[in-house]
């Protein structure tokens, strides 16, 4: 059965595939790098439960003259006509805040704009992380030290002290949102309750940083041109970014989905604490307020998938 509140139909999409087909053609950017923009295809993927959700995105490679892929394009659906435009504006913020070379990480479109109300940005075309098993232990041995750097440099140069601004009572809510969780294990709720005591007992004090949000291995790309043992990543989908955001819950995310060893986790968690002046048993702490934002936040999210995540990060932490 079709969610109609929450899809769209996407019989809607032709028209404006075909309006912003007439725009990019007359533009000088997309002359110079000879795009072939009549042959190029939009793709929203794969229907989540037969439909479509109105967060969905069309996706699609152009090519060059010489049939080359050469950019990468992503257009809003006709409902969610600004998400594209919001993607663009959160990876502006963010980058706005990083000092030079950190911000060369954050992909940002060399054109955008919208089409019929519909926003939409193509980018050089980075290249996904290696499928292959062998090269991918080369390519996790090389980018994972690199990653932790940059994480912990982002979160050195954007932290903002919470107790100073009065945001106490939004981590205290987060935390509450996570205790009240039916599905959650004792553990995790008593976790979370000794956070909120550590917080009002002053000995956690807990900072805002840069945060992505959603930063595993599919958001981490190879930059235009490079082989696959390049020491250079770029980080992509900026969406749910929050300038703001929670700290930790990027460097859980990424230790995950690299699975990194325990001994370099740790180390990385505790560059995290020294920065942060807290313990490493803050960082659960960090991490809980964090999937409690995200719990008061879920919209198109599914709740059952929202309380999997959650729970495997949880479990993570606890080993690292």
């Amino acid at each position: 059965m079709t969610n109609t509140e929450n899809s769209f139909d996407p019989t809607r999409f032709p028209p404006v595939l075909e309006a912003l087909k007439q725009s990019l053609a007359g533009m000088e950017e997309i002359r110079q790098r000879k795009l072939a923009i009549d042959n190029m295809v939009l793709d929203p993927g794969p229907m989540k439960n037969n439909y479509y959700p109105i967060d969905v995105t069309y996706k699609g490679i152009i090519a060059d003259k010489n049939n080359t892929p050469a950019a990468f394009i992503l257009c809003a659906n006709p409902i969610g006509k600004t998400l594209v435009k919001d993607n663009v504006e959160k990876a502006r913020s963010a980058r706005s805040l990083l000092q030079s070379p950190h911000d060369q990480v954050i992909v940002l479109p060399f054109v955008h704009g919208e089409v019929l109300g519909v926003s939409w940005a193509i980018y050089d075309l980075n290249t996904p992380l290696t499928a292959n098993r062998w090269m991918w232990q080369v390519q996790k041995r090389l980018l994972t030290p690199m990653v932790g750097k940059w994480l912990t440099d982002v979160v050195k140069q954007t932290r903002h002290p919470m107790c100073a601004t009065g945001q106490s009572v939004a981590v205290i809510s987060a935390l509450q949102t996570v205790c009240r969780e039916k599905k959650f294990p004792k553990e995790m709720i008593q976790s979370a309750e000794n956070a909120m005591e550590a917080l009002s007992s002053g000995a956690w004090c807990p900072f805002t940083s840069l945060a992505h949000n959603d930063l595993w291995r599919g958001n981490i790309m190879r930059p235009p041109k490079t082989g696959v043992t390049a020491c250079q990543f770029r980080i992509i989908d900026w969406a749910g970014a929050d300038t703001r955001g929670i700290p930790f819950f990027d460097l859980f995310k990424f230790l995950q989905s690299f699975t990194v060893p325990r001994s370099q986790g740790k180390k990385m968690i505790q560059a995290h604490c020294d920065i942060l002046e807290c313990r490493p048993v803050d960082a659960t702490a960090y991490l809980l307020t964090a999937l409690g934002v995200l719990g008061q936040n879920l919209n198109q999210f599914p709740h059952h998938a929202y309380v999997n995540l959650a729970k495997g990060l949880y479990a993570f932490s606890q080993t690292h």
